[in-house]
């Protein structure tokens, strides 16, 4: 009982350090001013979801990069970090459209589902 609590409390206080990144790096206020601004919450879920792929694929990039060069030595320091920087946002940027996109289609997806079962309830 004591480890299923140790462990509640170890993903809390991980998941409070990302959202506090995230508060730190801008995102999510970033995030909450787009979607007031357009006046809505799709708009900053977007800007929301681009932006944390984009630092999460810059940092996946370069560590990945540069974990490949240490085990291979192809090219130097500054030139795997340039590169891993580079694939990293890029590959990221992407990600996030895609999520996005696939969030949305999904959301459609529920919402008729919901629908047409919310009809057939009423009709009985």
């Amino acid at each position: 009982m004591l480890l299923v609590i140790g462990t509640g409390i170890a993903l809390t206080v991980f998941g409070l350090l990302i959202l506090f990144g995230m508060i730190g790096a801008g995102i999510l206020s970033a995030s909450i001013l787009v979607g007031l601004n357009k006046k809505s919450f799709s708009k900053g879920f977007k800007t929301f979801l681009v932006s944390a792929s984009t630092i999460g694929g810059l940092l996946i990039g370069v560590a990945g990069l540069w974990i490949l060069n240490e085990i291979s030595q192809w090219w130097p320091l500054n030139a795997i970090l340039s590169a891993g920087s580079i694939v990293g946002l890029l590959s990221g940027f992407l990600f996030g459209l895609f999520a996005y996109n696939i969030v949305q289609r999904m959301t459609v997806f529920l919402k008729t589902k919901l629908t047409t079962f919310s009809n057939s309830i009423k009709r009985e």
